[in-house]
């Protein structure tokens, strides 16, 4: 987690101008496809829901990027469209979108994206054959190192390996119950998952997001009292009234973790 933190630090230094950037007029994201997200999800439902979240958060880094330095969107996807053959803007920026699914699937040394499912031989079906590789470069060219910016379901996924996440779930006998650890991870996916979709969320550090995530759905499963603890404030660097306070804006945006159906259940349960 320290080494993390020390990730974070550096990127947020550059990120904290992002929430100016996007709510300023001169922010740019050209003619993107509105479902640019959900596109991610649906392509990387093969892969542990960790990497297409890793992939918004890439795609996010990418507008960020373009807007610090003052380019246009619209310049760039269209230079993709021509370079690609592609229709339209639109689908230039869900070849990005492709690309940075490619690219994540590499840094967590999955197996590759294949260029053979519906997106390829429809909305891509004039640009085959599709090297991935080269729009990994491109994109890779534009944020450089930031790619390796944990995201947020990296750091929920170890926090979900620790004992202190389950204080006070398990019975009189110490142990946990599988159907109330299963429960737990679910909704902390569920959770991360919407979350993801949320572009306030990705100009906070990841830690602290993770961290709310946690106390979001223990919360729901305990009590504001307990939803904390000295274990967790120790493994995340963070005390509990902060962690309240970035949970808080969570409720904002995410439905409470104990209903039983969610809007978006036919997303899927998380992998």
């Amino acid at each position: 987690f320290r080494r993390m933190n020390r990730t974070e630090d550096c990127v947020g230094r550059s990120l904290s101008c992002y929430l100016a950037l996007r709510r300023g007029d001169a922010w740019s994201q050209g003619d993107v496809h509105p479902g640019w997200p959900k596109f991610i999800f649906d392509m990387g439902a093969g892969y542990d829901q960790g990497i297409p979240i890793h992939t918004i958060c890439i795609i996010n880094m990418l507008w960020w990027q373009l807007n610090h330095e003052g380019g246009d969107a619209d310049v760039m996807l269209q230079a993709v469209k021509q370079q690609y053959n592609l229709e339209s803007s639109e689908h230039a920026s869900l070849l990005l979108c492709a690309g940075a699914l490619s690219l994540s699937v590499a840094l967590h040394g999955d197996d590759p994206v294949q260029g053979t499912g519906r997106p390829f031989t429809g909305i891509f079906a004039a640009a085959q054959p599709l090297d991935l590789k080269r729009v990994e470069a491109f994109i890779v060219a534009k944020i450089g190192w930031r790619c390796l910016l944990t995201a947020p379901d990296h750091i929920v996924a170890h926090l979900l390996q620790c004992g202190s996440t389950y204080a006070n779930l398990t019975d009189e006998e110490g142990m946990l119950d599988v159907h109330v650890r299963n429960d737990l991870c679910r909704r902390c996916a569920n959770v991360s998952r919407m979350l993801a979709c949320q572009d306030y969320f990705f100009s906070l550090p990841p830690t602290i997001v993770a961290a709310s995530v946690l106390y979001h759905v223990r919360k729901s499963l305990l009590t504001e009292e307990t939803a904390w603890n000295p274990g967790l404030e120790q493994l995340s660097g963070y005390a509990s009234d902060l962690v309240k306070d970035v949970a808080n804006l969570l409720t904002d945006v995410v439905p409470d973790p104990a209903l039983p159906a969610w809007p978006w259940i036919h997303m899927g349960d998380a992998q």
